[in-house]
């Protein structure tokens, strides 16, 4: 269970999804060290924003918190 939303990064360049799944198409790419903010989650999925306000689903094993 995750308290949200979470201050967030990636940990390496990332697919951000139009859901939360890799059956979902890639939206956009977020390149490694992007700062983003979970709102909610899917299973081992995240649903974020990006700093310029883009949204999508991004797999939990590709983000870190923030230093």
């Amino acid at each position: 269970s995750l308290a949200l939303p979470l201050q967030l990064e990636t940990r390496t360049g990332a697919n951000v999804r139009s859901g939360p799944g890799t059956g979902f198409g890639v939206i956009y790419t977020l390149p490694a060290r992007s700062r983003i903010v979970a709102y909610s989650s899917a299973e081992q999925w995240l649903r974020v924003v990006d700093d310029s306000g883009r949204r999508g689903w991004i797999s939990q094993s590709l983000i870190r918190a923030r230093p």
